[in-house]
Parts: structure tokens; sequence; C-alpha cells
């Protein structure tokens, strides 16, 4: 039996062949065919086996690549979200994310807040000398889910209704329409917030005292590692994670589009007691579904 079954080990390069292929790597990563039998007269291979080398040596290169623009897209978010202490009715937002659209803060350009006398949750966006609006009552809330899973922080807000959106006009905002790439705040009611964790935390604890109604619909997840390479997985302009530093942020006037980068994953985990998260506040379980 031994005799009829062939060992099929690929046979590895030596030293030699590996510093050739390496150069000619470095020169040329996706040789045609014609140029692997002339190299594999060279070194004393087969093309197939030089086809395959090659193939190897450009999927270790992506991947090289890969977790170098993940731990970049890491430290830039990280750095973002090492601002200076939150003002008070502001939700230190450095993400937002509506569908399919994300905005990413920069310089005081992206601002969350929250109204006591109108009773409004406000996102406000700049750009250049242009400001615009996204705005909605209280009332307006179906629910809430955060997720704290330290240095950062994502904040869900369902709506049960369409946002106003509005533009500055001579230093009064007025109505306008929705400003988002493809109009994606009309057509998807969750609004992202990613930010620093404990500052979060914070203003969303006066959020709900602000508006103590709004902890009957309040769902805080248990705080739990992010799966390997998820949230902030490689993304070559795919929606593994969010390519938040990579794409245009670009924002434009209404009917045009608002250019964002690629949605981030929802990485929420079943619900877990809110007392344990904000043990001075009564909450009660929302009566819905915000997974």
């Amino acid at each position: 039996m031994s005799n009829t079954v062939k060992c099929n080990k690929r046979a590895r390069a030596t030293p030699e062949q590996q510093a050739f292929l390496e150069s000619a790597f470095a020169s040329n990563p996706s040789p045609n065919c014609k140029v692997r039998e002339n190299m594999a007269q060279r070194v004393g291979m087969s093309e197939r086996s030089i086809q395959i080398w090659f193939q190897n040596r450009r999927a270790k290169v992506k991947l090289n690549q890969r977790k170098a623009s993940i731990a970049m897209q890491e430290e830039v978010l990280r750095q973002h979200c090492l601002v200076a202490p939150c003002p008070p009715n502001q939700l230190p937002c450095n993400v937002l994310a509506i569908g399919a659209w994300q905005r990413v803060a920069n310089g005081g350009d992206l601002i969350c807040s929250f109204t006591p006398t109108d009773r409004r949750l406000t996102w406000t966006l700049s750009e250049g000398i242009h400001r615009f609006q996204i705005s909605f009552p209280v009332e307006m809330v179906g629910g809430i889910v955060a997720e704290f899973n330290a240095p950062f922080a994502q904040v869900v807000f369902t709506l049960i209704g369409l946002p106003e959106f509005a533009l500055e006009v001579d230093g009064a905002f007025v109505p306008c329409t929705d400003f988002t790439e493809a109009m994606q705040a009309s057509t998807n009611l969750r609004h992202t917030l990613l930010g620093d964790c404990q500052a979060m935390r914070m203003q969303l604890m006066n959020l709900l005292q602000v508006f103590p109604e709004l902890s009957g619909v309040t769902q805080i997840m248990p705080s739990m590692a992010p799966p390997p390479q998820r949230r902030m997985s490689a993304i070559p302009n795919d929606i593994q994670g969010f390519n938040v530093f990579t794409k245009s942020r670009s924002l434009s006037l209404p009917n045009n589009n608002l250019f964002g980068m690629q949605p981030m994953i929802d990485t929420m985990s079943p619900q877990s007691d809110l007392s344990n998260t904000f043990p001075d506040t009564n909450f009660i379980s929302g009566p819905f579904d915000l997974l």
C-alpha cells in the first residue's frame, strides 16, 4: 500500500533560488508565462513552481499592506478620539454614520448636540464656509443602543420618523433637502455615533438625565473585545470595516452628493442590565428590537 501512495510535498526553494526570485519580484511581481519559463530554466525549477511562488509572494504583500492599513486607521482614529473634554450637552462624536454614508470629524466640523429647551438632537456638519444640520425631536427617538469597548464607544439612535435637514444662510438655518450621499438619511433611520469611550459614557448619562423618558428605550450592551480584524478590518474598497481615512469626506450643497466613507460593521451583542453601567438611573427595557 505504501508503494502506491506518493508523497506530493512541494520542494522548497533554495536560498539561491529564493534570492533570484525576490530580485525578479522586485522588478516584475506578475511575470507572464514566457518570463516564468525563462526563470525556470535559469534556476532549475518548474514553471508551475515559479507561478505558485509569485502568487504566494503577491498574497504576502497584500497581507502586509492590509495589516499596515489596519494599524494606520486605528492610530488615526485613536488620535481623533483623544480630544478635549466634551462641552455640556454635546456627544463626543468622531464618526457619524447613517446607512452607507459616514462623516469623520476634523477640527470641530462635526458636532452632535442636544438642547433641553428645544428638546432636540442636532448633528451639525461644516464644509468650508457652509454649515448643514440634521435634527430631530427627542420624541422621534425610538431606541438607543450603546456599546462601550475602550477606547471607543458606539451609540446607535434609531428614529421612528425622518429627521429635518437645514442649510445655514446668512447666519440662520433654513430647511433644505437631504444632503447625505444618495439621500441615505431619508431611507435609513439608524444614526451611529463613534467616539471616545469614557467621554461618550458620561455624555450619554447626561442625555438620559436631561431626557429621562429616553431611559426606557435605551440598551447598554455588555463590553466585549471586538472580533479580530472586524470592526477595523482591512478595507480596500469593501465594507468589512469602515474605510474612514482613505475615502473622500467632502460635503456638497443640497441636490448634490455628500461623499462619505464606507459603513461600519455593527457588532452589537445581547442586552445587559443597564444598572451595571448607570447605577443611579432607573432603566426600563424598550419594547422593540434594535438589532
